[in-house]
């Protein structure tokens, strides 16, 4: 029977042992064997002590013989390092007589501080941590508890680096205090880094605390000393502010005043001191109602109507004050309702009634008056009467709305005619110009509205550049009813301006205009029954040949020289006509129309023989004919090809013209469009010529003697036989060579 006893005993302990995965060994500090244990153990007041050891280094001591189980850790706190593990002993006891498994769990409550593994903590990063030991009997559960903090290691390579943040030197007053603020790193992060303040400053003249990343200075005395921080890991590492202490009672301030002003609500304004404080000047200002007026660094807003004094404390200066006086900002005038009266075209002794956008309802009060009665009158009503050929502005003026402008065109009685004009306006908003320059920064929007109004002004007055052009009608060509009359217009819109500003010697701001951007286009109108029916714009593919114009430029621009730019073309070097006047202009000559930018203006010297004045000559020459040319140009590229513009704004036309081409000097030829022409080219006289066709930088010169063309040798005559350049056609070439329909048998 003890025996069977003795055998139970041991099945269920091993059992136990093997279910929280631990071994039965000797304890050896008892002298207490295997076989005693087995022996022993039966009572419930039997108690015996056996060393159980996991797989990890963690200490497990369970006795048996309690009436209840218990376990207790050992230490209950602990302090590791980063990377660094300690272990922790348990001391348990279970029931004896209890027939259940027994075993013990680990965990931590942040794995991310200390992590543990059968009883060995591991400290992952600085911080705190709980780690629990849980003993389970059962289903009855006991645990204990160990409080870790983990620390930072230690790392002796660790690399350091210390800066100030504030600045280097320091100036107090007697009983001021400052600041000395400075930067510490190491690298890793989580290595020891302990700054120190040397002792090293003089104590009678300052008073210096360190606290985290600041030292506290205190003012005792006048006189100098510096203060130096360190760090203790590595003493390389050093900064040092220099501390100066004045006694200002030792010192005379100097007087100051500051002259009061007077602002509208929302407004700003600088304070004026006098004298005038430099940048070096410690300035500290404060309102007295900041709900008045506010103040930084000198400059005041007005917030609300009433009064506050600003006070101007300078280093060196007597205190001094500024009274401020806001006035209220008046309310705005109502905002007009926006109003568009469209344009008209009458033939003489013809009515309309003025057509607006929007319609104006009934009930309001609406007054027309015409700038020119003897062109157009208009009655009470809106209906206009035309007297006779010319132009007339309606105002349309209505309660609620801003006033309108209807533009009037009343054109001859005179059936199947097609009318020409020419319109210019002007469309930049004040608002939307670019300045630059070195005035830039003093440019007001009075400045830039009066020099928007002096474009208007200018151009209104810019007769020549309204003139009508001849090429419109051949231009446009329109088939016409008997009853009906067409009227065509070029209209010029100057959409965008930019301003270079200039300061005189007076101080005057003035603005000269850089570069202007016009919207150009030609509209059609049909008239019938002498009304017109409306504005068409006239496609650019409906536009068969090139139009002469002006684009009008402002009187302020003093250069003779400008550059046109429209798309692809670019004309450099234009003669500006009648400049510094009201008149002023610049000759264009195009075949389609989009955008035209006007700029690079500039002053060149002209010869004795040259003018800025207008020229009406040269505008192509006649067909037919040869011409020779010795006056300067340039090549311009368009979208009929390459043509020839002379100094003076010129073309040739219909004609032949011997030019300069890099050193070279070559015959071409220009056809009724002013294009230069290449390949084979009959004159009126019927010789043949041929212009070199390849674009290789020399197209269009007239071939002489010997060329081979498509695979044919053909002689053109040099100085004898017939016209320079001309193909020789059944005769014989200088050398003897027979040639048959003007080709060689060579």
């Amino acid at each position: 029977m003890r025996m069977k006893k003795k055998n139970t005993w041991v099945k269920r302990l091993t059992a136990v042992m093997l279910g929280i995965g631990m071994v039965l060994t000797p304890a050896a500090s008892s002298g207490i064997t295997y076989a005693d244990v087995q022996e022993t153990v039966g009572a419930a007041t039997d108690s015996v002590t056996g060393a159980l050891r996991a797989a990890s280094p963690a200490q497990v001591n369970i006795s048996t013989g309690s009436n209840a189980n218990s376990i207790t850790l050992d230490p209950t706190s602990m302090t590791v390092k980063v990377g660094e593990g300690k272990t922790i002993n348990v001391t348990g006891a279970v029931t004896a007589t209890s027939s259940d498994a027994y075993g013990i769990a680990w965990s931590s409550s942040d794995t991310n501080v200390a992590s543990v593994q059968d009883g060995v903590v591991t400290g992952e990063s600085a911080g705190t941590a709980t780690i629990t030991a849980t003993l389970t009997v059962g289903t009855s559960t006991v645990q204990g508890k160990c409080e870790v903090t983990v620390k930072a290691a230690e790392t002796s390579d660790a690399e350091y680096s210390l800066a100030l943040i504030s600045a280097d030197s320091l100036e107090l007053k007697v009983s001021e205090t400052g600041t000395i603020k400075f930067e510490a790193k190491a690298t890793p992060s989580n290595a020891q880094m302990t700054p120190i303040l040397n002792d090293d400053y003089k104590k009678d003249i300052i008073e210096a605390k360190l606290q985290g990343s600041t030292v506290n200075i205190t003012a005792l005395k006048a006189g100098n000393t510096a203060v130096t921080i360190t760090l203790k890991e590595d003493n390389s590492k050093t900064v040092t502010c220099n501390i100066t202490v004045t006694d200002d009672t030792t010192s005379e301030l100097l007087p100051l005043s500051a002259t009061d002003m007077e602002l509208v609500e929302g407004t700003t304004g600088k304070i004026v001191t006098n004298p005038a404080l430099s940048a070096d000047v410690k300035v500290s200002y404060k309102s007295s109602d900041e709900t008045v007026a506010t103040v930084a660094d000198g400059t005041v807003t007005a917030v609300k109507a009433g009064t506050a004094t600003i006070t101007i404390k300078a280093d060196g200066y007597e205190e001094a004050t500024c009274k401020v006086t806001v006035t209220a900002k008046q309310q705005p005038e109502p905002e007009l309702k926006a109003l568009k009266a469209l344009d008209m075209t009458l033939e003489e002794e013809a009515a309309k009634k003025i057509e607006t956008d929007p319609v104006l309802p009934e009930g309001v009060t609406v007054r027309y008056e015409s700038s020119d009665k003897a062109v157009a009158s208009v009655d009470a009503y809106g209906t206009v009467t035309s007297v006779k050929a010319g132009e007339a502005t309606i105002t349309v003026t209505a309660e609620g709305y801003v006033p309108a402008k209807c533009k009037v065109t009343v054109i001859a009685k005179a059936a199947g005619e097609i009318t020409t004009g020419t319109n210019v306006e002007v469309s930049v908003s004040a608002d939307e110009v670019t300045i630059t320059g070195e005035g830039a920064d003093q440019v007001t929007a009075e400045h830039k509205e009066a020099a928007i109004a002096k474009i208007v002004e200018d151009f209104s007055a810019n007769t020549n550049a309204k003139a009508n052009e001849s090429d419109l009608k051949n231009a446009v060509q329109v088939e016409l009813a008997e009853d009906e009359k067409a009227v065509v217009q070029l209209n010029s819109e100057l959409k965008d301006v930019e301003f270079k500003a200039e300061v005189k010697d007076n101080g005057d701001v003035v603005l000269i205009p850089t570069k202007l951007t016009f919207n150009v286009d030609v509209t059609l109108e049909i008239v019938k029954d002498g009304v017109g029916r409306g504005k068409q714009k006239v496609d650019n593919k409906d536009i068969t040949g090139m139009i002469t114009f002006y684009l009008p430029l402002p009187s302020t621009i003093t250069g003779n020289r400008c550059r046109v730019t429209h798309g692809s073309d670019v004309f450099t070097n234009q003669t500006i006509l009648n400049r510094g006047t009201k008149d002023a202009r610049v000759r264009v000559r195009a075949g389609h129309f989009s955008e035209f930018v006007v700029d690079s203006f500039e002053d060149v010297k002209e010869s004795s023989s040259s003018s800025d004045s207008d020229s009406e000559s040269g505008q192509g020459s006649s067909s037919g004919g040869t011409s020779k040319t010795n006056s300067s140009g340039q090549w311009v590229q368009g979208a009929g090809g390459w043509w020839y513009q002379n100094a003076d704004g010129t073309y040739p036309a219909s004609t032949w013209v011997q030019l300069v081409w890099n050193g070279i000097s070559q015959w071409y030829r220009f056809n009724e469009q002013g294009y230069m022409v290449s390949g084979w080219f009959t004159d009126a006289d019927g010789n043949r010529y041929f212009l070199h066709n390849q674009m290789d930088g020399t197209q269009g010169y007239m071939y002489t003697g010997w060329h081979q063309i498509d695979g044919i040798w053909y002689y053109f005559r040099e100085n004898v036989g017939g016209p320079q350049g001309s193909l020789l056609v059944n005769g014989t070439t200088p050398e003897g060579g027979i040639i048959v329909a003007g080709m060689s048998g060579i």
